[in-house]
């Protein structure tokens, strides 16, 4: 069986592919919250974010890549925010600043969840996927 292709095809460079790039995930995580994974197409997606299919193509060979991207932001901003909340505790390890930084995790966690209606879906999808379970 072949392996799933789950990376970008290429990185953009220039400021209006990195803004068309941004446009494609905004809108597959459109598409995956109002259809799922499953009935969500690329087409669906390219026509959301206002470009071409071939454009979309152009940098993400299919929706497990696009699903892929759309982790790593997630998980690049929870782990920004975990670092920082972290380094509050070491430089001051006392109950009530382990309090204060528990409360700004589960916070930040439950807003991104509320303001990202997708990613649940984007979740089930990483779960299901062998490829994208291990990142």
């Amino acid at each position: 069986m072949m392996a799933t292709r789950v990376r970008e095809r290429k990185s953009p460079r220039q400021e209006r592919s990195k803004v068309m790039v941004e446009a494609i995930l905004e809108a597959a995580s459109q598409v995956f919250a109002e259809l799922g994974y499953a009935r969500a197409t690329t087409n669906k997606i390219a026509e959301r974010a206002g470009v071409s299919v071939g454009s979309l193509y152009q940098y993400f060979p299919n929706k497990q890549a696009i699903v892929r991207q759309i982790w790593e932001n997630y998980t690049t901003v929870i782990d920004e925010v975990l670092a920082a909340e972290l380094e509050k505790l070491q430089s001051r390890p006392d109950e009530q600043t382990a309090v204060l930084v528990v409360d700004r995790i589960v916070d930040t966690l439950v807003e991104y969840n509320r303001s990202n209606p997708a990613f649940a879906e984007i979740k089930r999808c990483v779960d299901a996927t062998p490829e994208l379970r291990r990142l």
